[in-house]
């Protein structure tokens, strides 16, 4: 953060002004663990703020009234104000990023992109959830050129609020898939609160979109900002991308823009990193970034940890997407397993969230495809995991297991396990199911293979 006086920040957040009103501070924690001398505490959690001011903390924004404390009724809401001015100080091009499936890969890819024209600032993955956000904004200074910023939706009105606090100069929505239907209802709702990424944009900020998803088709009813599509043999796109060559570690595709043409090189799995590397290309385009630097870098291009990883450990192949899960990112990562050599394919498979009424039916339908794609094992985690079981029982020729927890599963793959497997463990990203990885296979192969 730029060093700013409590002064400042008590008037932006609202809060009485402070007697230390001169000191300044530079630097903002949410957690205890990030706590560091002369940093501005909010409190998230309730009964943190005395703890934070015992470990050098200059002040904690919480709702007490004690010596070092700024009074806020809500930190939370008090942490995105100062975010919101912070924000308006730097003149840095933001592009936001959200949909349901591919936005961290998408936004690692797109900062990849920007960064050969400038600085770039970004969403990091391991950033607290609730105040991610607001923190990256935080972190911004001068001499960030571009900013790539990833948007999730956690309840009802929350990315039309983010869009208002970052106020992006281009947003991007990879799809509107099935995820949080438990809050939304159904995808049309849940596609108007995927558009109101917009909110926060002003007339002249363009919206990039899949032009192939079947609810942002409708996306030109519902805002008023220039709408540029990509997508894959899609003739009305503006961004067209045709696969010319498809290997398990590359795709090579021929990209159609605006009268020109580009190769691209994709070193992500299949379908979904096709779409992937089109959503950051296109960025780039609208950022101003050459093309072929764009290719380039997105050639050269490596996933975030636990998405997308394909992990070599001694005669043993992990496929590692275990970040998040949905229906459609389920049958994507099954379509690649198929597609791996090894003696016998085995799909560890944890919950798809927030699928509301449609829950049971989805995880059998995630079942039948596995069974279809050739699983051999099928092991089950989460509270559909029956449901995911019974879906592929119904097929013939998989073995399909459930269990009750993570140590259970990971006791059964440690006495299971077998020279020439082909694993995929995807599930969500509150199971943690990396550490089945890390606890089932060599844990020393596995660290060397994050840190290639």
């Amino acid at each position: 953060m730029e060093k700013t006086k409590l002064a400042k920040v008590a008037d932006v957040i609202g809060a009485p002004a402070p007697e230390q009103g001169e000191r300044v501070v530079e630097q903002v924690a949410v957690s205890l663990d990030k706590v560091s001398p002369g940093c501005l505490f909010f409190e998230l959690r309730p009964g943190e703020a005395q703890r934070a001011l015992a470990l050098g903390a200059a002040a904690a924004v919480c709702p007490g009234r004690e010596q070092g404390m700024l009074f806020s009724e809500d930190p939370m809401e008090a942490l995105e104000r100062l975010a919101a001015w912070h924000r308006r100080l730097f003149h840095t091009w933001l592009l936001a990023v959200t949909g349901s499936i591919g936005k961290t890969t998408v936004k690692e890819m797109t900062h990849d992109v920007l960064e050969t024209e400038g600085r770039t600032a970004k969403t990091p993955w391991n950033l607290d959830r609730k105040a991610g956000l607001s923190l990256a904004l935080l972190g911004l200074d001068w001499e960030d050129k571009n900013a790539v910023l990833e948007v999730g939706f956690s309840r009802p009105g929350n990315i039309g609020r983010m869009s208002r606090i970052m106020r992006p100069s281009a947003a991007l929505i990879t799809c509107v898939g099935t995820g949080h239907l438990s809050q939304c209802g159904d995808r049309q709702t849940l596609l108007r609160e995927k558009l109101a990424i917009t909110e926060g944009m002003g007339p002249s900020a363009p919206l990039i979109i899949n032009g192939d998803d079947d609810m942002l088709q409708q996306a030109y009813e519902f805002v008023s900002q220039e709408l540029i599509s990509y997508g894959v043999g899609n003739p009305s796109a503006d961004v067209q991308g045709k696969v010319l060559r498809e290997s398990l570690e590359v795709t090579e595709l021929e990209v159609s823009y605006y009268g020109k043409r580009q190769l691209l090189q994709v070193p992500l799995w299949g379908k979904a990193g096709v779409y992937n590397a089109l959503a950051a290309f296109t960025a780039g385009l609208v950022a101003g970034v050459d093309p072929e630097t764009a290719a380039w870098r997105i050639a050269r291009f490596r996933p975030a940890p636990h998405r997308q990883n394909i992990l070599h450990l001694g005669d043993i192949t992990v496929l590692d997407d275990s970040c998040s899960a949905s229906p459609e990112s389920m049958r994507e990562a099954l379509r690649l397993l198929s597609q791996l050599p090894g003696k016998r394919r085995i799909a560890v498979l944890g919950e798809m969230p927030d699928l509301g009424e449609t829950a049971e039916n989805a995880h059998r339908a995630i079942g039948r495809r596995a069974a279809q794609c050739g699983v051999d094992l099928l092991c089950c985690l989460g509270p559909h995991a029956a449901f995911t079981a019974e879906g592929a029982d119904r097929m013939r020729g998989v073995r399909a297991l459930t269990f009750a927890d993570s140590a259970s599963l990971i006791t059964y793959l440690q006495n299971d396990k077998k020279p020439g497997d082909t694993v995929l463990v995807k599930g969500d990203r509150c199971q943690r199911m990396e550490e089945i990885i890390r606890t089932v296979w060599d844990r020393d192969s596995l660290r060397k293979e994050e840190q290639v």
